[in-house]
């Protein structure tokens, strides 16, 4: 359904994109359940914990749109654990934060 390529030189991941091989209207990809965990960093940062068992395509962190994040949009391969660094976001918009992904 689609391909997944690493790009390295010597030790170095230089590019990863992933290629679906039909239009995003017939994927059927199998259902997806992506796991999070937040630790708070210090006063204004914290990091956002994610993984899945399966592929999570398009994963979204959902908060106050004026907050900071490393990454954002992103696809969650299996085994993979992606860390995020949120900052500058109080306790109450953390409480609120949501993740979303398509293959729900």
């Amino acid at each position: 359904m689609f391909y997944w390529v690493k790009l390295w030189k010597k030790d170095r991941l230089i590019a990863k994109d992933r290629y679906f091989l039909t239009n995003f209207s017939k994927l059927n990809l199998p259902l997806a359940k992506v796991k999070h965990n937040i630790y708070k960093l210090d006063d204004r940062r914290c990091k956002i914990r994610l993984e899945s068992e399966k592929f999570a395509w398009f994963v979204c962190l959902n908060i106050n749109p004026l907050i900071r994040f490393s990454d954002n949009y992103f696809d969650l391969f299996p085994g993979q654990v992606k860390e995020i660094i949120i900052e500058n976001a109080t306790d109450e918009e953390i409480k609120r934060l949501s993740v979303k992904w398509n293959n729900k």
